[in-house]
């Protein structure tokens, strides 16, 4: 046996034995589930410590084998209490329950079965290898896919468990923040020796040092638990507490960070989501929570509107052992019930009170003798006795006479003896007054009763000034102005004044006694007031009093009248009064006429007539608005008329104006019916002023111009749709080619625009005629374009788009969701661009189908008015007309390609001709041996070859009318002294020539002449081989061209130029008239010859 081995075996064994003592340690506390995970977990480390110390200190390699069996019964089951404790520690486990903890063990049992039974399946190791044949040497297992299970599964529960442990770092305080590192570095530790081993980095081959990462571990669990208290109860006793707390708790840091919160703070919403934020974040939805918490202290209760609860608040400070402020500790409770029964109660309390203080009377307490025991009186009742000597005086000390007060005690004792309700009346002498009072006795117990004493003097005052005044009534009954009667149950008169004898055409003697009201009443009036007579006599009250109704006099005539009807206390008689309404009903009914035709014209009024008072209340509105809004005129009355306008304040506005002017006619405002619809309206209206000017409301009409709205708006849109139409059109006529697709896209732009669509295109046929290409397109902002993707469309693909379009000349799609289903590729064509509807009409040209523009709409389902596909129309007829231009365009294009290949063709043959026939006179002139004739020769040849040289150069020109004339001016010049052998060093040609574009119809004439003065020059202009010079200057002034030949040669002497027999000089003066040129000669120095002219225009030749 090596000796290392040995020592670590014993160092193993040792710390064994230290995990033994940690689980008898935690045995021994109060039991929960946070210690018997921790005793399981030590429990676990003994057995793995054990496992490895006596495999390390075994020789036998078979007994080695057996040790490491062993070593699984712990190895595999720390990592899950480990775990579990983890758990426990902090706030989360409650999620672990029996049930599932029996889960968690599952892979761990199955990994100790595979361990003891590896030897018939290799799946933990394969095969063992020792390091070296010294007896007691290490084995080194090779590491099979059970051993891989185990370790994933334990480094995931050692991984979690830290995770969680490092969230719950800012949630506590700092002595259980220590806890939380023990706990994590216990957890890693083993984990990271256990990694150096898996990988084969272990510096013992072959060791397993997993188990000393364990030691390090314990060494890590006895600190946490001798010197930081990792197993006190207090830790579980306080989160049970917290957890079971009827009230709500939060715990915050010093940092004023929320570390703690139980169930019941979900009362008012606070719940675990809001750990680790600060008092401000967690209350700043409770205002007056988060104010008691910054500045109270103690006890307190609030009330939350909001929630309508009252809550009794606690606020106290965390302190740790050493009396160090660790936290504030906020506690609600709600005390909602017990508050509302104390308000009921003092309700109750209240409401009593006050019954007892409105009660008039006076009310004791009086026992058998007649002695008072208690009392309730007022300060203006009139007692025998002062206030305060009430209570324990006797009914004796009243000043009663013997009688009254035999009488009272015998009424208190047969209320006791009976459990009656006795009454009688007494009188007593107070301040040399008598005073007359009413008892009423109410037993309370066997030996007291509640007397209710009520003070009738007053009542007995009243009673004898009525008998005094009756002598003054009857004077006043009989003098009144109004018919007045009084009769008995039977209806029989018993007294009537002067006016009901005169009403009636009766006397009184003939009625009192003697006749009945009955016999004076109408007879289809009659039964109503039987009936109301009869519900007088059992009821008064529910009787009518006033109402009108018919009498007969005794003369017959009928009175329609006003009778009031009332019943004499005390008697079984009734007074009647009666008003003769005649005249006022006749008057009533001619009001009544006039109000019907008012109203009549009110309610069928057009117009709405409305009055406000100065709050916006509806004080009267007429019948019509219900067609202007949908509400019926009581709906609105009392309400604020704000309800009827689409922006309340619009209504200002008009006050405003209102309170300027006094009033407004033709007010334009926006109202809206009851569907919210926009109703336009016009206003005319006043301020509303009471008799001493004070302004107080608002009258007027309404009147519904929404129509007009309507037609003005289509007006506008039509007109806006012409100019819009006007301005493309206008856009297209003499377009250039190059510009033609911008101004299809601004067309589709504005037009789009203009729609309100979100998409507008158009498609041209291809070359092919068989597919469609999407060549110009506007999108709205937001919508995808489209553009690339649309092209050679082929039309077969979307055959009953085509086939409408070829039928109908447009196609309108409002859902493409509901395309029938024989359009199904359409639909899905349609789809994939994500558009909802659409619309497009066709383009044709000769009846042949060049494309199509059309509208999509993306963003939600369009209905296509008759408006919509018209102005389509109409677009399209624009773009159609611009595809004709095009194609008439290109077959002018073609056109005038041919013809100037023709013209090409003729300048170049006309040339060749000319070249030609100068080469017949070359060949002429080379068999003429007369100078004169060859003289001839030689001048029409080069006559010709400057005719010649104007077809070259159109010929060589991109315009076929035009020539550069300087650069054809130099070239003949050159020509002319190479044909004359003159050397430029001998005469001197001097240009001043501007390179300018004239027409064939100028450029001819005009080179003939140049070629003319040019050739005299040469030939005698310098005899004898004298030098000189030829000027020739071409330019244009001022619109007009000038040509100037000249040489400073021996000159014309006095050759009369105008009727000169030359050929030269006659073809230049005819050449001049031809050109229209006005000339002048210069023979001052040589000669000089000036032209001014102008360009010659094309004359028909025909």
């Amino acid at each position: 046996m090596d000796i290392p081995y040995s020592a670590l075996g014993n160092i193993l064994l040792l710390f064994a034995l230290g995990t033994l003592s940690l689980a008898f340690y935690s045995f021994r506390r109060p039991l929960s589930r946070f210690h018997t995970y921790f005793i399981c977990l030590n429990v676990g480390l003994f057995l793995w410590c054990l496992a490895s110390a006596m495999e390390l200190l075994s020789s036998n390699p078979a007994t080695k084998i057996s040790w490491m069996q062993a070593t699984y019964l712990g190895a595999t089951n720390v990592a899950v209490f480990w775990f579990l404790f983890v758990m426990s520690f902090t706030k989360y486990d409650h999620y672990f329950k029996p049930s599932k903890v029996i889960l968690l063990l599952i892979i761990p049992l199955f990994v100790i079965i595979m361990a003891f039974t590896n030897s018939q399946h290799g799946l933990l190791w394969p095969s063992i290898t020792p390091v070296s044949d010294t007896p007691g040497s290490l084995l080194i297992y090779d590491l099979g896919p059970v051993f891989f299970l185990n370790v994933i599964y334990s480094y995931s529960l050692l991984l979690l468990g830290t995770f969680i442990l490092v969230r719950s770092l800012q949630e506590v305080d700092e002595n259980k923040r220590k806890l939380i590192y023990i706990l994590i570095l216990s957890g890693l530790l083993p984990l990271i020796f256990s990694i150096i081993f898996a990988l084969g980095l272990s510096p013992i081959p072959g060791l397993d040092i997993t188990p000393f990462g364990l030691i390090l571990g314990v060494v890590l669990l006895f600190l946490g638990v001798f010197r930081y208290n990792l197993l006190d109860i207090h830790q579980i006793a306080q989160k049970l507490l917290l957890h079971s707390s009827n009230s709500g708790v939060l715990i915050f840091n010093t940092k004023d960070e929320l570390v703690e919160v139980n169930p019941a703070a979900a009362l008012l919403g606070l719940k675990e989501n809001l750990l680790g934020k600060t008092a401000d974040e967690v209350l700043k939805e409770i205002p007056s929570l988060k104010s008691y918490y910054y500045g109270a202290a103690g006890d307190d209760e609030i009330f939350l509107e909001k929630e309508d609860l009252w809550l009794h608040l606690e606020l106290r400070e965390i302190r740790d052992y050493q009396d160090t402020r660790v936290g504030r500790l906020l506690k609600f409770s709600d005390i909602s019930s017990s508050k509302k029964i104390e308000d009921a109660l003092k309700l109750s309390e209240h409401k009593s009170r006050a019954i007892l203080e409105a009660i008039p009377d006076m009310m004791f307490i009086i026992k058998r003798d007649g002695t008072f025991v208690d009392y309730k009186t007022h300060q203006d009742d009139h007692l025998a006795l002062d206030p305060e000597e009430i209570v324990g005086s006797n009914l004796s000390d009243l000043g009663m006479t013997p009688k009254t007060l035999d009488m009272a005690l015998a009424k208190i004792k047969k209320s006791l003896d009976e459990d009656s309700k006795e009454e009688f009346e007494y009188e007593l002498e107070i301040a040399d007054e008598i005073n007359y009072y009413e008892a009423r006795l109410i037993k309370l117990n066997e030996e007291e009763v509640l007397a209710i004493i009520r003070d009738m003097s007053e009542f007995k005052e009243i009673q004898k000034s009525l008998l005094e005044s009756e002598s003054l009534y009857r004077t006043i009954f009989d003098n009144t102005g109004v018919p007045t009667a009084i009769f008995n149950k039977e209806g029989y008169f018993t007294l009537i004044n002067q006016k009901m004898g005169e009403f009636l055409a009766c006397s009184r003697e003939d009625l009192e006694n003697k006749r009945k009201w009955m016999e004076f009443a109408h007879p289809q009036d009659l039964p109503r007031m039987m009936e109301y007579h009869k519900i007088r006599q059992k009821d008064p009250k529910k009787a009518p009093n006033t109402y009108e109704t018919r009498f007969i006099d005794w003369e017959g005539e009928v009175h329609l009248s006003q009778i009031t009807v009332d019943h004499i206390p005390f008697l079984e008689e009734y007074v009647v009064s009666v008003i003769d309404i005649t005249p006022l009903k006749e008057a009533q009914q001619k009001l009544e006429e006039s109000e019907r035709k008012y109203r009549e014209i009110f309610e069928n009024v057009q117009d709405v007539f409305y009055q406000a008072d100065n709050d916006g209340r509806i004080l009267d509105i007429s019948p019509s608005i219900h067609r202007y809004s949908g509400y019926r005129r009581e709906d609105l009355i009392g309400k604020k008329i704000e309800l009827l306008y689409h922006k309340p304040e619009d209504r200002n506005k008009l006050l405003d104006l209102l309170k300027a002017q006094g009033e407004v006619s033709d007010y334009e405002a926006v109202l809206k019916n009851k569907a919210q619809e926009k109703v336009y309206v016009s206003i005319n209206a006043h301020l509303l002023k009471n008799s001493i000017g004070e302004v107080i409301g608002v009258e007027g009409t309404l009147r519904d111009i929404s129509e007009r709205k309507r037609t003005e708006k289509e007006i506008n849109y039509r007109l806006e749709l012409e100019n819009l139409l006007m301005e493309i059109s206008k856009n297209f006529i003499n377009i250039s080619p190059e510009k033609a697709d911008d101004a299809i896209d601004e067309a589709l732009q504005k037009i789009g625009e203009f729609m309100q669509v979100d998409r507008s295109y158009l498609f041209q046929i291809s070359e092919s005629g068989d597919a469609l290409n999407n060549t110009h397109e506007w999108c709205a902002p937001g919508i995808e374009p489209q553009i690339d993707t649309q092209q050679n469309v082929k039309m077969d693909d979307l055959k009953w788009i085509t086939d409408i379009l070829h039928e109908k000349g447009q196609v309108q799609i409002k859902s493409v969701e509901k395309l029938p289903l024989q359009a199904q590729n359409e639909k899905e064509y349609l789809q994939s661009q994500d558009i909802k509807s659409m619309t497009a009409v066709v383009l044709k040209l000769h009846g042949e189908i060049q494309g199509m523009v059309g509208f999509d709409s993306v963003k939600k389902e369009r209905e296509w008015s008759k408006e919509n596909i018209d102005l389509l129309v109409m677009l399209g007829e624009i773009f159609t007309n611009l595809l004709e231009k095009r194609e008439a365009e290109k077959t002018m294009e073609k056109s005038l390609h041919e013809k100037e290949v023709l013209l090409r063709e003729i300048h170049h043959r006309v040339k060749n001709n000319m070249q030609i026939i100068s080469s017949l006179l070359n060949l002429q002139l080379n068999y003429e041996t007369e100078d004169k004739t060859r003289q001839v020769l030689q001048e029409s040849q080069g006559r010709i070859k400057s005719m010649s040289m104007v077809h070259e150069k159109l010929y060589q020109s991109t315009s076929l009318s035009e020539i550069k004339f300087g650069s054809y001016l130099q070239q003949l010049v050159d020509d002319l002294f190479f044909s004359y052998g003159v050397s430029p060093l001998e005469i001197k040609p001097v240009m001043d020539i501007e390179d300018i574009y004239i027409n064939i119809d100028t450029a001819i004439p005009l080179g003939l002449i140049v070629n003319e003065l040019v050739t005299n020059s040469l030939k005698y202009a310098f005899p004898g081989s004298k030098k000189g010079e030829i000027k020739i200057s071409f330019k244009q002034i001022n619109g007009e061209f000038e040509l100037k030949v000249s040489d400073n040669g021996v000159g014309l002497g006095n050759v009369d130029v105008e009727h000169t027999k030359t050929l030269g000089m006659k073809l230049v003066r005819s050449l001049s008239d031809q050109l229209d040129a006005k000339w002048e000669l210069d023979r001052k120095k040589g000669t000089s010859f000036t032209f001014h002219f102008k360009e010659m225009k094309y004359m028909d030749r025909r």
